[in-house]
């Protein structure tokens, strides 16, 4: 997802690069949710694979920080329904050709893949104190334990490798 911002007094645009998407981490906890059949270690394992996928670097470390704050919100808003888009279109082609059917532990699982980006977005938007400290005290432990220094290719290929496997290992 590409995001073109003006900064400077001639308004140049600069392009910022906003890569990880929710597609990958919504992918990984549709497959651990078909794997097990009780609903709470489905939802754990989908926060545990958003954590564990944070750690790969990938190119949006404090992306939003120097944008305006209505600029960010709105900014941050398009992205999370253009991901929950990406998601429902992935469910619903996943669910029409009979790979996955909606069981509980499928739909917790895949609540616990995306929920610690909400709570991030969520910290953004409203600046509430408890989303605040888990995104500062947890999901950015994850998220900054590597270096975040990859090229672009490299940030894309592991984000559609990570999407390709599960989606594989969900319709083989």
């Amino acid at each position: 997802m590409l995001i073109q911002e003006k900064t400077g007094e001639n308004a140049n645009k600069k392009l910022k690069i906003i890569i990880m998407f929710l597609t990958p981490h919504a992918a990984t906890g549709l497959y651990l949710g078909s794997q097990v059949n009780n609903v709470w270690l489905a939802f754990i394992l989908g926060i545990m694979s958003h954590l564990i996928l944070d750690m790969i670097p990938h190119g949006d470390k404090n992306f939003a920080d120097n944008w305006p704050r209505k600029t960010k919100i709105i900014r941050l808003s398009i992205i999370a329904a253009i991901d929950l888009v990406g998601i429902i279109f992935m469910c619903y082609i996943l669910i029409f050709n009979n790979f996955i059917s909606l069981t509980p532990s499928i739909l917790a699982a895949l609540v616990g893949s995306i929920l610690p980006d909400f709570i991030w977005g969520f910290h953004e938007v409203t600046r509430d104190k408890i989303s605040g400290w888990i995104a500062s005290n947890i999901l950015s432990w994850f998220h900054d334990l590597l270096p975040d220094k990859a090229s672009l290719i490299k940030i894309l290929s592991v984000q559609l490798s990570v999407l390709a496997i599960f989606i594989y290992l969900l319709i083989k």
